[in-house]
């Protein structure tokens, strides 16, 4: 089995995988790392607390960090999807905004009111500059 990259060059499985293994051994070492620094601040939280009065002692806590190891998704790939949706006419605008940007509803309305008023001054614009909104006719 082959794989195209993009280019001219071919990838067999083998290599696939093997980039693939090395992506997944960083990824881990990454999260260790994060994971310990995570842990340590916020046990130098808890220290702070007891030392500025805002807890009586240090509590017996065990902190746990759990990574989302889902795939991460092509943040292109998810904006033409939903892009495609809405010109398709089966996903509102503003739907697709809060999707594609991870905003609430009433944000994505901002996002959409705001996209909406600087279409219609660009168009208002073009108009002009190319002398068809004038009085009288052109």
């Amino acid at each position: 089995m082959t794989a195209f990259t993009g280019g001219a060059s071919v990838q067999t499985a083998t290599q696939v995988i093997s980039e693939n293994s090395k992506t997944f051994r960083m990824k881990n070492s990454h999260e260790t790392l994060i994971e310990a620094g995570i842990k340590e601040l916020i046990e130098v939280i808890l220290q702070l607390l007891v030392v500025y009065g805002e807890l009586p002692a240090m509590p017996k806590i065990e902190v746990t960090v759990d990574f989302d190891d889902s795939i991460a998704e092509d943040r292109q790939a998810n904006a033409t999807y939903y892009s495609g949706l809405v010109a398709q006419g089966l996903m509102p605008k503003v739907k697709a905004i809060m999707r594609i940007f991870d905003l609430p509803e009433e944000e994505a309305r901002k996002w959409l009111e705001e996209i909406q008023q600087e279409s219609a001054t660009a168009t208002a614009a073009a108009i002009d500059l190319f002398g068809t909104n004038q009085e009288g006719g052109g």
